[in-house]
């Protein structure tokens, strides 16, 4: 996911899952800074390509629109 989204070199030094948990707010902000600019549909369809899990997650104002 981190090379997809251009952020592998700030990602790099993390060894575990445990690592990435004890840093979480800078990889959020990390993360943050990544996909701020990107549309929701580009970022699915880019993470998707990667074979990482993506999809858009509907806030209220979608699913009270959505005509199902």
């Amino acid at each position: 996911m981190a090379e997809t989204l251009g952020v592998a070199g700030e990602l790099d030094g993390y060894e575990s899952q445990a690592d990435i948990y004890e840093d979480r707010d800078a990889v959020h902000d990390v993360l943050e800074r990544a996909t701020r600019e990107r549309t929701a549909d580009d970022l699915v369809e880019a993470l998707n390509a990667a074979d990482v899990q993506a999809v858009e997650v509907a806030d209220i104002e979608d699913v009270t629109e959505d005509p199902q």
